[in-house]
């Protein structure tokens, strides 16, 4: 339902979403902050979040052991 109503000339427009609490908003962060300024100017931050040298360094660990392993298996098989 949506209630319209005068009040010394300017309209005031209520409806039933109006009656209830607010819905909490989420935290923000300093780093969501950034990442919001950043997108709207049209700009991407470097990532650098929780656990990102941990991935580098896992994934730097897995492309040594692939390469290791195909130089196995070359080693193994020869050159013809």
């Amino acid at each position: 339902m949506l209630l319209v109503s005068l009040m010394g000339g300017h309209v005031i427009l209520k409806s039933t979403s109006d009656l209830e609490p607010r819905s909490q908003r989420p935290k923000t962060s300093a780093r969501t902050a950034q990442r919001l300024i950043a997108h709207s100017m049209g700009l991407k931050l470097p990532a650098s979040g929780f656990g990102s040298k941990e991935l580098r360094d896992q994934e730097a660990a897995r492309k040594s052991r692939i390469v290791s392993r195909h130089k196995q298996r070359d080693d193994a098989w020869g050159d013809d």
